[in-house]
């Protein structure tokens, strides 16, 4: 962990150089989580991953938790994973980080509005219903877009 450590270290100085002072509380770690973030998910090719939500959005259009879940979706959940685990593995390795300490940190402090999107990304990777929730969102942008 001493590599992610040394980079959120140096992503809250800049956010305290920023600031003009320390900043502190959950909006300080969420400027560092973005940064550490934004550092990790550069790995991401988001135009793979834009492609891939784009292209299969609206088939979550009537998501719903409690309704019935179409094969289609776990197996679209599968490729996404896939896709976004083996973009940002190669930078986890460079940082010395495990997936799963990324993930507890982003389940932490992922609500700040500047990370926020960021995580939902990274964490819909780990989460069925979260995949479900970003695809069906994406749907219904995509529909009020179009209008």
């Amino acid at each position: 962990m001493d590599g992610i450590a040394a980079e959120l270290e140096a992503a809250n100085a800049i956010v305290a150089d920023f600031y003009g002072g320390e900043p502190s509380g959950p909006i300080a770690e969420g400027k560092v989580l973005a940064a550490a973030l934004q550092s990790i998910l550069q790995g991401v090719d988001s135009e793979k991953l834009d492609a891939l939500i784009e292209e299969n959005c609206s088939s979550f259009a009537d998501y719903s938790m409690e309704l019935e879940q179409k094969l289609e979706w776990t197996l679209l959940h599968q490729r996404y994973t896939t896709l976004v685990e083996d973009c940002i593995s190669e930078r986890l390795s460079e940082l010395g980080c495990q997936a799963e300490e990324l993930m507890r940190y982003a389940e932490q402090w992922g609500d700040d509005g500047q990370a926020a999107e960021l995580v939902t990304k990274l964490l819909a990777m780990g989460n069925y219903n979260r995949f479900c929730a970003l695809m069906a969102r994406a749907a219904s942008d995509t529909q009020t877009a179009g209008q």
